[in-house]
């Protein structure tokens, strides 16, 4: 696992990872099926659009909960996430890294860091990570020391 530091600034702490669980943050999804066998499987597809033939994507909600997905045809581009933006309100959607919210900060921490100063606990209440390539970013919000949301974009 790889994280550097970005940034820090008022209550929010920015990281760039090159780990694959920034790119995949709910395992590989290949296509709709994947969808359907996968750590995503309680959503539903909502809408469906074919761009050009090369892309399609799809829209997934899931009670308060939404994703926005993309799916290439062109087997040679490099790994890029599927997901193109969303956000997780729901706490039994669970991550690869079992990441959900309601999930406490020192929980969350100690996923992510080997160690780090208890005083970044108090002090951070959003956490970025950019992947070092590809623009996706997730962004966990915390309140009273719970994570409330998850956004990616």
């Amino acid at each position: 696992m790889f994280n550097s530091l970005i940034k820090s600034e008022g209550d929010t702490l920015e990281m760039v990872s090159c780990s694959k669980y920034v790119i995949y943050p709910f395992g590989i999804i290949n296509d709709e099926q994947s969808i359907k066998s996968g750590l995503l499987s309680m959503f539903f597809v909502v809408s469906k659009e074919v761009d050009d033939s090369i892309f399609k994507y799809l829209d997934l909600k899931y009670k308060k909960s939404w994703l926005k997905l993309i799916f290439e045809s062109d087997e040679n581009d490099a790994d890029h996430s599927n997901i193109v933006k969303g956000v997780i309100n729901d706490s039994n959607i669970i991550t690869v890294n079992n990441i959900k919210v309601g999930m406490n900060i020192k929980s969350f921490y100690n996923i992510y860091f080997r160690s780090y100063p208890e005083n970044i606990q108090e002090k951070y209440k959003t956490i970025i990570f950019n992947y070092c390539v590809e623009g996706i970013k997730h962004v966990y919000h915390f309140e009273n020391k719970k994570l409330i949301k998850i956004e990616y974009f």
